[in-house]
């Protein structure tokens, strides 16, 4: 628990600074959340994770609920061309696709307890997945799906089966994207060739990461990240904020940090006294693992981008409390396999309908 919530800190900590020195006093609304996020992951990580078994399926059905009230006007509230979030008020807003990869975290990992149950997995992806679609958020859709994915293919799941499933979904996706998120898909492959369309987020990104060196140019001194060269950089391209001002050292950190946490979580799972605990901490793995590599791959044009936060970095308060809720079960998880035997690997048949 100690090792885990050090290198929440850490991560928290090196976001802050960024966010403080892009928004100012703006980065406080930030550090409540962060507050509060501490505070959830502290209480959740007292609950028996057991528990979950029978609120899992309230967190996912909520979620859903929350996700169809982003389509009612007066509701829901819209901002750069997509429709994400629920107004709260003077409370602000808040982003239901962010609680639908925890809920859908908690049920899958209760169905998948026994042998791998392919078709009853998708349907409980189908509903958010499909929702997230429309609003659109192609970012979230990806995660959520590969949340199940992992999932499957820890509980036993065939690969063979699950690269069938990647390949059809390739297949059908020029299909249902809109016309700008085909452009975003293609335009890493070549950035140049609409500099000041499409391309211009990557060409600024990459710029500005280049031009912080080893060292960086120091907080509050990036020119490219503090005049407004690079668009979204205080949420899915923090990471060009950190590596124009803390430079090279400072990106390195970040991806130190993300690997510690990430061994952590592999080792927190492995050491699990239940398929339910080990199911848990592997979701939670493969939802901020995946947001990582994607977030960081889309940054320096490795990967299109898709729109996916770098989680405990970028501002948001909605995906920082959930981020927190979910490290909150992987702690109640580890709480326990210190007193326990350790799980036996997942086994079991196939069963497709089940």
């Amino acid at each position: 628990m100690r090792s885990l919530l050090s290198v929440c800190l850490a991560l928290l900590s090196l976001g802050l600074l960024t966010l403080y020195s892009l928004l100012g006093t703006g980065a406080w609304r930030q550090g409540a959340y962060a507050l509060l996020g501490l505070g959830v992951m502290l209480a959740l990580s007292r609950v028996h994770y057991g528990r979950w078994k029978t609120l899992g399926g309230w967190a996912y059905g909520l979620a859903l609920l929350c996700l169809g009230l982003v389509m009612v006007p007066g509701l829901g509230h819209a901002a750069n061309g997509a429709q994400r979030w629920v107004s709260l008020g003077p409370l602000g807003t808040f982003q239901p696709s962010e609680l639908a990869k925890l809920g859908l975290i908690l049920v899958l990992a209760r169905i998948l307890e026994g042998p791998p149950r392919l078709l009853a997995a998708l349907g409980l992806l189908a509903g958010p997945f499909l929702l997230t679609l429309m609003q659109p958020d192609l970012g979230t859709a990806c995660v959520l799906l590969a949340i199940t994915l992992g999932m499957l293919f820890v509980s036993g799941a065939s690969p063979v089966y699950l690269s069938g499933l990647v390949v059809s979904g390739l297949a059908v996706l020029p299909h249902i994207l809109k016309p700008y998120q085909q452009d975003r898909l293609l335009v890493f492959l070549n950035p140049e060739h609409d500099a000041q369309g499409v391309g211009y987020n990557l060409i600024q990104s990459k710029t500005a990461i280049g031009a912080g060196g080893v060292w960086g140019a120091g907080l509050t001194r990036g020119l490219l990240s503090q005049h407004g060269f690079v668009p979204e950089n205080h949420t899915d391209f923090v990471i060009t904020a950190i590596g124009e001002e803390l430079g090279f050292v400072g990106c390195l950190g970040i991806l130190l940090l993300f690997a510690l946490l990430l061994a952590l979580l592999w080792r927190f799972s492995a050491r699990a006294t239940s398929r339910f605990g080990a199911l848990l901490v592997s979701g939670t793995l493969v939802m901020l693992g995946f947001q990582v590599v994607i977030n960081l791959g889309m940054t320096t044009g490795l990967v299109p981008a898709v729109g996916i936060p770098l989680p405990f970095v970028s501002h948001g308060g909605t995906s920082l409390l959930m981020n927190f809720a979910a490290l909150g079960i992987v702690a109640s998880v580890a709480r326990t396999g210190q007193r326990g035997k350790r799980v036996e690997a997942p086994t079991g048949s196939w069963d497709w309908a089940a």
